[in-house]
């Protein structure tokens, strides 16, 4: 039995921590992605590169987080996912539509640099 007083030897929570990395990467992903806007035009080259490098490393960092929460909770999406499947049957064409949708808009206004020259 466990006196009071005493510290118990504390196990790092993987899932908890990776969880955070995810969050605190996207919002450094967030942050500089803006700053980068503002940077863009910036004469000053150096500044334009340390904005780069840290939304490049956060990106890097968000995309490792992403496959080690994966990794660590495919169990139970799994199984969520088939007990919901026929719960969203109902909404295949919803879901097709939104898909679609997204899809062209994100390629729409991802191809923005092209239309430029």
């Amino acid at each position: 039995m466990q006196q009071v007083g005493q510290q118990t030897k504390h196990r790092l929570d993987r899932r908890a921590l990776t969880s955070l990395s995810m969050l605190f990467s996207f919002l450094w992903l967030v942050l500089t992605g803006i700053t980068m806007h503002f940077v863009a035009q910036s004469s000053v080259e150096l500044v334009r590169h340390i904005v780069m490098s840290l939304h490049n490393t956060a990106s890097a960092i968000l995309s490792v987080s992403i496959v080690i929460h994966l990794t660590l909770n495919r169990k139970s999406m799994a199984r969520y996912m088939i007990s919901k499947t026929n719960e969203y049957l109902p909404f295949k064409t919803e879901l097709l539509i939104a898909a679609i949708v997204v899809s062209v808009l994100v390629l729409l206004v991802g191809s923005h640099p092209l239309h430029l020259r």
